[in-house]
Parts: C-alpha cells; structure tokens; sequence
C-alpha cells in the first residue's frame, strides 16, 4: 500500500497562499480525512496530490517516490468528484470501463474487473442502465467503482457526498466506509461536513486560512482540540473564559471562570498560575440537575429556552447571570425539566478542554 506524504508544501494564487507550510502524511491504506470551511485550501491540498496543481514550496511523495513534477496520468490516482462526472450516453459498464479502455486493457480483463467493482459498490443489477435512470446515490456508487476499477494506488474524494440528501449521505457514509475496508487503497477525502469526518476517517486534519490546525483521530479531535478555531468548528461547544488559578495533585488544573473555580484536565502545554484559558465544555457533557450545586464543577443555571428533538432535547441556560451555555439532554422522558425552571449544571473534569489563549 502506497502512503501520501507533503512536506513543507506551499501553493500561491496571486498573493494568496491558498496552501501554507503544508505537511502532512497519510499512512498506506488509511482513509484519512481534510475537514475545514470552504476557502480553506483542502481541495487545493487534493489537486496537488491528484497532479492537477504544482506546488510552489516542498515536497510531494508517494511512498519514496517525489511527484512534484509528475503528470496526474501517470499517477494511477482515482478521483471521485462532487459532480460524479459520468458519461450520460455511456451505461453503467461503459462508464466504469472508461479508465481501462483507456489504459488499452484486454476485454476479458477489462471485463472481470467491471463486474467485480460493480459487485463491490453493489450495483452490479443496474449494469445496463444509463446515469439518468439512477439515483444520485447510485450514481455516485458508479462513479466510485469507476475509480476503484483501476486499482489507484490513491484514491481521492472531493466532497462526493454533498449532492445528496440527508438520508442518502447517510447511507452512503457507510457504503464508503464498507467498501475502503474491503479494498483498502490509501484514500485521502476532502469534505466541509464535521459528521462525514468523525463517523468514518481513520484519522484527519483540521485546515483553517491553507495552514494545518490539528492531526488526530475523530476522539482526539473532539475530546481535546488544540485551539479555539478547533473546539468550535468540529462539533458545539460552550466557551467560558478564565485564569489558572493552581495545578492539582493528580495532574488537573483549577481554573477560575465566572462560573466559579473549575477542575479540568490539564492542557499538554504547561501553563502557570494566573495564564488566561478558555474552557471547552461540549453541550452533552452538561448534565442538569433539580437540586442545589452540591460539589465541584457544579454550578446554578436558569433555563431560558428549549428544543425538543425526540431522542434528545436541547436547552438554552443563563449562568452566573450573563453567561449562555447549551447543554443536550439524551432520550428526554416527561418529568425533562422545562423552560424558566432553576437547575443545577455539573461537568466532570474530565470533559472540560483547556485552551491556551
């Protein structure tokens, strides 16, 4: 299996460094994730590794081997794209052929390694048809078996999902995960989408302005961001500032908020006593209590709005007199305490992030 590696990669547009100081590596047969808002150089990051970009700075390798300078056809990467890119006068088995006639492949292989990828994506019933008597779901299946039917050493999703709906990018979430544990080609997935990544990459990076912000698996990512842009862009989170007041004996830290002193487990970084810090608090590590605050990290709240969703509920609390805090209640039954009602908040030290600020 073949590992994808950037070093030091810059790309310039004009004065834009759309790709900043990139380096990265994704480990043979990885499904590995860039997560990041639109305009933030993720797919310029897939373009450079498909060959359709040239680096302006550092080093691109596939295993050993530099490709700065090596034509994407040469590459033997797949692409799946946003608009899947199929052939509407071609069927299912033309359009997945494509690549092998391409490559001047004999008939008889061209033709196990059809059935055998439409087998995989499981549309081989639907090999007759044309793209325009498919769902978009079973389109971007075809065009998922069309990458996969040359056997790339890499293969390379931008966005593939976003056409879809809800439902369908559901499903389709596992169809890719199934499938790239069954072929298990190196993949590198470019998406917006925060659920896309936490529910199917092995691991990710989190990109903001075309620089890397985190590396890690979907639990790092979320039970320990790096930074503020982190915490907020994957996942909710509440935010309340403060100051170190004193480290524990057992490797947490106090920290003094407006919601009186916190424990918290401790940042990887040291900090001294009195170094402003912000606490990350995910909405459903928040539990509500109809009692009085009766230890540490606990804290009175007032209710002031709720949503009910059915399996969970989501409300909307005031603490400390001006600070909004949003906790999530899961599978809520009838005595879920209502709006206006005076509650107690608690928080295990263990889910609160500290952030260096």
């Amino acid at each position: 299996m073949v590992s994808v590696s950037l070093e030091g990669v810059t790309k310039l547009f004009g004065d834009t460094r759309a790709v900043d100081d990139v380096t990265l590596e994704l480990k043979g047969g990885e499904l590995f994730f860039l997560l990041g808002p639109s305009g933030c150089g993720k797919t310029t990051c897939l373009r450079i590794v498909a060959g359709f970009y040239q680096p302006d700075a550092g080093t691109l390798r596939f295993n050993e081997r530099v490709m700065n300078r090596v034509p994407p056809h040469l590459r033997n990467t797949g692409m799946v794209f946003q608009n899947y890119a199929l052939w509407p006068h071609m069927t299912v088995v033309e359009n997945v052929a494509y690549g092998l006639r391409l490559r001047k492949l004999p008939a008889a292989e061209r033709t196990e390694r059809v059935d055998r990828a439409l087998e995989v994506v499981r549309m081989s019933e639907h090999a007759g048809k044309h793209p325009n008597q498919l769902s978009g779901g079973q389109q971007q299946r075809i065009a998922l078996a069309r990458a996969l039917v040359i056997e790339p050493d890499v293969l390379l999703l931008d966005e593939p999902l976003s056409n879809l709906d809800a439902k369908l990018r559901g499903q389709m979430r596992y169809e890719i995960k199934r499938i790239h544990a069954e072929v298990g080609t190196t993949a590198l997935y470019v998406t917006h989408d925060q659920i896309e990544a936490l529910s199917m990459a092995d691991r990710l990076a989190i990109m903001h302005d075309g620089r890397i912000e985190q590396v890690g698996t979907p639990r790092e990512i979320y039970n320990a961001p790096v930074n503020r842009f982190v915490a907020q862009f994957v996942g909710d989170t509440n935010f309340v500032d403060g100051a170190v007041a004193a480290e524990a004996s057992d490797g947490r830290i106090a920290v003094r908020t407006g919601l009186g002193e916190l424990t918290c487990s401790a940042p990887p970084e040291s900090v001294a006593p009195d170094a402003p810090v912000t606490c990350s608090m995910r909405p459903e590590s928040l539990s509500i209590h109809a009692r009085p605050p009766e230890g540490p990290n606990e804290f009175p709240a007032r209710i002031t709005g709720l949503t009910y969703h059915g399996d969970t509920e989501e409300y909307e609390l005031m603490a400390a007199g001006e600070l909004s805090l949003r906790a999530v209640m899961l599978n809520p039954g009838s005595d879920a305490p209502q709006a206006g009602s005076e509650v107690t908040v608690s928080v295990a030290a263990e889910d609160i992030a500290v952030l260096l600020r």
